[in-house]
């Protein structure tokens, strides 16, 4: 049995016609994209169409990258039910598939297992992209009972940008703000430096310190590796970072925001360059734990000397950070003031 009803909305992006079947009998499921669509299409990867194409499937049914069904394979232990997934990404930027998952609650029958194949873990979706893939639900370990499983899968996606950082960079970014010791060896690593305003920013840049750099590399480099990487253009980039404790939402509760850029920073004193730089801002949520607020925005910045003055264009200025895309519809250029500000 499923855990909770689980219901999806959707009125708010689609007028659905018709009677709409629902979910298992016992529950109400999520509801499919069917009739005529009356609004454009969410800006997102989502699920376009899901069809049997082998054995016993009904109740199917999804909403963004969620998909749900009921399965019901025959005697044999070769028994196999096939659905063909096809999902469109119709945001502006560039997604990865990032794994099927689901929770436990909302999959009642282990003993059948779901595969998917098409696409692997890390492949992109361009901007405008469609992709069709496969999930083959077949008996695991030989199990040839209990042939009915009801199913909620996540068919994952990441924005790009974010996808080795989620998994390097910014995973372990929290984890030195969440454990005791880290924080205060970066604390420590803000307040090694006089003039800085509040003691609140190190960076690992060219123009910085070498105990700056020193200290930062240190934080990131877990099991011999420093993890201070991101993903541009496809490739795997090491990373030039600043971080600062700065107040951004405007409280008495300052965040942390960690800029990174992979890009080579050139400029001069009369004439700046504008290069790629990333941000991510993490304050303290209602559990006291340090989290991200929204997710990791691409923008630019002028280059600039690592403190900001007069002198050497061999850094970036994060004060003069905006946004490139529209994020929670603020439009391009945007602050990291204004896009945290709308961030839900």
């Amino acid at each position: 049995m499923r855990r909770s009803v689980f219901v999806v909305v959707l009125c708010a992006l689609f007028l659905f016609t018709g009677v709409i079947s629902l979910g298992y009998a016992e529950v109400t499921d999520i509801l499919s994209l069917e009739g005529s669509a009356t609004a454009d299409p969410p800006k997102i990867v989502f699920i376009t169409s899901a069809t049997a194409t082998t054995g016993n499937a009904s109740d199917i049914a999804y909403s963004g990258t969620l998909l749900s069904s009921t399965v019901t394979l025959d005697n044999g232990a070769n028994s196999k039910t096939i659905l063909s997934v096809t999902l469109k990404n119709n945001s502006p930027f560039a997604y990865k598939f990032n794994g099927l998952t689901y929770d436990a609650a909302d999959y009642d029958n282990t003993g059948i297992k779901a595969t998917l194949t098409g696409i692997s873990k890390g492949t992109e979706l361009l901007a405008g992209a469609s992709t069709t893939a496969t999930i083959t639900f077949s008996y695991a370990n030989g199990v040839v009972a209990n042939k009915t499983l009801h199913s909620l899968l996540d068919i994952s996606f990441v924005l790009s940008s974010e996808y080795v950082a989620v998994d390097n960079s910014l995973a372990r970014f929290e984890q030195i703000l969440n454990e005791p010791d880290t924080l205060q060896g970066l604390y420590e690593a803000m307040d090694t430096t006089n003039g800085r305003p509040n003691n609140s920013y190190i960076g690992n840049v060219a123009g910085s310190s070498n105990a700056d750099s020193t200290a930062l590399n240190n934080l990131f480099t877990v099991d011999g590796e420093n993890v201070l990487k991101l993903e541009v253009g496809g490739k795997t980039v090491n990373v030039t970072a600043i971080i600062k404790n700065e107040n951004i939402i405007g409280d008495d509760q300052n965040e942390m925001t960690i800029y990174m850029t992979g890009s080579e920073i050139t400029g001069s004193l009369f004439r700046p360059g504008s290069i790629q730089v990333f941000a991510a801002v993490y304050r303290k949520n209602a559990e006291g734990k340090w989290a991200m607020i929204g997710q990791l925005y691409e923008g630019r910045a002028n280059s600039n000397n690592y403190n900001g003055g007069w002198g050497s264009h061999n850094s970036f200025n994060t004060d003069t950070w905006e946004s490139y895309y529209e994020y929670h519809g603020i439009a391009a250029g945007a602050s990291i003031e204004t896009v945290i500000a709308a961030a839900p």
